[in-house]
C-alpha cells in the first residue's frame, strides 16, 4: 500500500511539474495555439461573406506593416507614428512604376520595399537625436508631410489629389493565378508568414540583442562599445521595409489609392494596433490589426463616433490593465487559469491525512 501511494504521489507531481514549470506556455501549447491559429486563417474563406474576405485579406495587409513598426518598439522601445507615410511611400512607388512605367508587380515590390527603408533610415536620422513626446511629435510631422506632399504632387492623371489607379497588375504567385479574391487572400497569408518568420529571427539574431540592449539602457550599451545611433537608424531601415512591402501589395489589393488612406488618423491606428496586440508576442500585431479593423463591423460601430470612443477607452485600459498587450494578458490569464487547476486537481488527489498513532495501549 505504501509503494502504491508513494507511486501515484510521484506521478501526480510529474503531472503537475509538466504542466507548471516556469510561468510560460509548454512547447505542446504553442504548437497547439500555432496550429490552431494557422487552421483558423486557412478555413476563413470558407465561412465568410466576400466582404469580410475582403476586409480579412486588407488585416493581413496592414499586418505586414504593424510588424515593421512592432520590430522597433518591441525590440528598440521606439514607437513611431511615422508609418503610415512610409506606408504610403510603398504604395505610391509601386503604383507610379507600374503606371508610368509599366513595370510588373515583381519590380515594384522590392522598389517600394528599398525606397521606404531609404526615407526610414533618413528620417531616423535627425529624428533620434531628439526622445519622448518630442520625437513622436517629429515622426507625426514627417507622416503628415508625405500626405501634403502627395495632395499637392499633381501631374497624374487618374484621380484628383493624387489618387492613382492600379488595374490588372496583380500577376501569377509561383503559378497560381491571382483573380479571384481566395487566391489573393492566401498570398497575403502567405506574405504574412514571411514577415512573422522575419521577425523572429530578427529577434533571435545578434542585432536582436543588440537592440533590446540599447531599450534597456543607452547609456551602458554606448559604454561597451554599442553604436546607439547606428543601431537606431538600421532598425527603422528594416522596420520601413516591412511597411514598403505591404505598401506596394495594398496599391495593387485595393487597385486605387489616395493621399487621405495614410493620413495622421492611420499612423496613430497603427501605433494602436501594435500597442493593443503587443508588440514581443508574434501573434501581437496579427490580433491588434484584426481587433481594430473589425471593429467597425460590429453592431454598436455603425455611428463612428463611438469607434473613436471605443479605441480611445481600449487605449487606457490597456495602459492601465494590459501595458504588454492582448497576447500577454490572455496568455497570463490562461498560465494563471492553468496553475488554479493544477493546483486543484492535485489537492483532490492528495491522500486525506491518517490521525495520529497513540503511543499508549
Amino acid at each position: 500500500m505504501r509503494n502504491r501511494m508513494q507511486v501515484k504521489t510521484f506521478a501526480r507531481n510529474q503531472v503537475a511539474g509538466a504542466f507548471s514549470g516556469p510561468r510560460r506556455w509548454t512547447t505542446a501549447e504553442r504548437i497547439v495555439v500555432i496550429v490552431g491559429v494557422g487552421v483558423f486563417i486557412l478555413l476563413i474563406p470558407e465561412f465568410t461573406t466576400s466582404r469580410h474576405l475582403f476586409l480579412a485579406t486588407v488585416t493581413g495587409t496592414t499586418a505586414i506593416a504593424v510588424y515593421g513598426l512592432a520590430v522597433i518598439f518591441g525590440q528598440a522601445g521606439i514607437l513611431s507614428l511615422a508609418h503610415a507615410g512610409l506606408w504610403a511611400i510603398g504604395a505610391y512607388t509601386g503604383a507610379i512604376f507600374f503606371r508610368e512605367f509599366g513595370w510588373s508587380y515583381w519590380a515594384v515590390l522590392p522598389l517600394g520595399i528599398i525606397f521606404a527603408s531609404i526615407a526610414a533610415a533618413l528620417l531616423a536620422y535627425p529624428a533620434l537625436r531628439i526622445r519622448g513626446h518630442f520625437f513622436l511629435i517629429a515622426t507625426f510631422g514627417f507622416g503628415e508631410l508625405v500626405r501634403i506632399v502627395l495632395e499637392n504632387g499633381g501631374g497624374f492623371e487618374s484621380g484628383r489629389r493624387l489618387g492613382l489607379i492600379v488595374q490588372g497588375g496583380m500577376p501569377d504567385f509561383f503559378g497560381i493565378g491571382l483573380q479571384s479574391a481566395n487566391s489573393i487572400y492566401y498570398v497575403t497569408v502567405a506574405y504574412l508568414v514571411i514577415a512573422i518568420f522575419a521577425v523572429y529571427l530578427i529577434r533571435r539574431s545578434g542585432f536582436g540583442a543588440t537592440m533590446r540592449a540599447v531599450r534597456e539602457n543607452e547609456d551602458l550599451s554606448e559604454s561597451i562599445g554599442i553604436r546607439i545611433a547606428r543601431t537606431k537608424i538600421l532598425a527603422f531601415t528594416m522596420s520601413g521595409a516591412f511597411t514598403g512591402a505591404a505598401g506596394v501589395h495594398y496599391a495593387f489589393l485595393l487597385k486605387h489609392i489616395e493621399p487621405s488612406l495614410f493620413g495622421a488618423q492611420d499612423g496613430i491606428e497603427l501605433a494602436l494596433m501594435v500597442l493593443l496586440g503587443g508588440a514581443v508576442p508574434l501573434l501581437g500585431p496579427l490580433l491588434g490589426a484584426s481587433v481594430v479593423l473589425f471593429v467597425p463591423e460590429l453592431p454598436f460601430a455603425e455611428n463612428p463616433n463611438f469607434v473613436q470612443i471605443a479605441y480611445g477607452l481600449a487605449l487606457i485600459l490597456l495602459i492601465l490593465l494590459l501595458p504588454r498587450g492582448l497576447v500577454s494578458g490572455l496568455k497570463a490569464l490562461y498560465v494563471e487559469a492553468r496553475d488554479i487547476l493544477i493546483r486543484l486537481f492535485a489537492s483532490v488527489r492528495e491522500p486525506p491525512p491518517q490521525a495520529p498513532r497513540s503511543e499508549h495501549p
